[in-house]
């Protein structure tokens, strides 16, 4: 009988043990994933999913950056104009548009990247406050060499003039950061505000004169020929 009790006694020391075990190692992963270096971004949430609670782009500390360098927060940083980060260190240095954003014309945009690597962008060209409508995405796993990167996408005819958001994001894998919101294992992602202008019209002066001369030739000749006949 005392052998039973001893047993028993012995069997629950081990129960507790256990629970304490589990609650510890859970405690811990929750505490490494609570402390694990991130990079967020800073677009205006809740228009924007930017903080964690809203499913913001997030990635862990690595190599795969772009620029010249990339800086971590517990949280994403949104502000009106996207620079929410930037306030020790300006990291979103990765991507510079060469000419303005025009609806129904094309646009260069040059990326720097640290490393080879796979990069996904999306423009808000509605401005309905998200990249999820079609053809919202810029570049869908493209991938990227060292160094400086020359790209262009086409704004659509019908884009929404006026102040929109872009997002960038850069990873080591295909597939690992094709969508605007999510954890990446590694890389970067950069939010930027830009500016869709309207198609440029040629002021009058610039095309009447042109216009004017040419009329002028076909009268000239015009009148020489009948004079002849």
């Amino acid at each position: 009988m005392g052998k039973i009790k001893k047993l028993g006694y012995t069997s629950r020391i081990l129960s507790m043990f256990v629970v304490v075990f589990v609650v510890s190692a859970v405690a811990m992963i929750g505490t490494a994933t609570a402390n694990r270096n991130l990079d967020w971004g800073d677009a205006p949430d809740p228009e924007y999913p930017t903080l964690a609670a809203s499913n913001g782009a997030s990635h862990g500390y690595s190599n795969y950056y772009l620029g010249e360098s990339v800086d971590f927060e517990s949280d994403g940083q949104p502000n009106p104009t996207a620079t929410g980060d930037d306030t020790g260190n300006d990291d979103e240095d990765g991507v510079t548009f060469v000419g303005s954003l025009t609806a129904g014309n094309p646009v260069t945009v040059q990326v720097t990247a640290s490393k080879s690597g796979y990069l996904n962008a999306w423009v808000d060209f509605n401005a309905d406050g998200d990249w999820g409508d079609p053809d919202e995405q810029i570049f869908e796993d493209v991938q990227l060499a060292t160094g400086l990167n020359q790209l262009s996408f086409d704004v659509p005819q019908g884009a929404t003039t006026g102040t929109t958001f872009a997002r960038f994001r850069f990873c080591s894998d295909s597939g690992m950061c094709s969508l605007y919101g999510g954890d990446a294992d590694n890389g970067e992602v950069e939010d930027y505000q830009v500016n869709i202008e309207n198609t440029e019209i040629p002021e009058f002066s610039t095309i009447a004169l042109p216009v004017a001369a040419i009329l002028g030739l076909m009268f000239f000749f015009n009148h020489r020929k009948r004079r002849k006949d």
